[in-house]
Formats: structure tokens, C-alpha cells, sequence
């Protein structure tokens, strides 16, 4: 496994201990590279706290989200 897919199955990883909240893509991607260069290099890598933002979610109301879409 290379790399980018190594990454790729630790952020999806990470998005679905979550609950499979969606929104949190890049910051999934930004830990799961943080969590495998740190393997990669042989470095002890220390656990973020874990954030609970269930609260603030349940207030968002759907007519507040807006969904975005940009071509690759």
C-alpha cells in the first residue's frame, strides 16, 4: 500500500469513528497524514484530545447548511 491510499483508509477511518459525520474531510485527511508520516519516521505520535461537537451540531438547522460543489 502506498502512501496516499495508507492516508486515504486512516482518514476514512477516522470519519466514521466519528459517526460518519460529513464536513470534517480535511481535517480526517490533515491527521490521517499526520498519523502515517509520523509512523513513517519512526516518531511517537501523541493523541489529540477527543472534541465533542454533537451539541453544536444538534443546533445547526438544515436550512442553515449550504452544500457546495467545485469541479476537479
Amino acid at each position: 500500500m502506498n502512501l496516499r491510499e495508507e492516508i486515504s483508509r486512516i482518514a476514512y477511518e477516522l470519519f466514521e469513528s466519528r459517526g460518519c459525520v460529513h464536513g470534517y474531510d480535511l481535517n480526517d485527511w490533515l491527521e490521517a497524514e499526520r498519523i502515517v508520516l509520523g509512523l513513517h519516521a519512526g516518531q511517537e505520535i501523541e493523541e489529540p484530545e477527543d472534541i465533542d461537537l454533537s451539541e453544536e451540531m444538534a443546533a445547526v438547522e438544515q436550512e442553515e447548511l449550504e452544500l457546495q460543489t467545485k469541479p476537479q
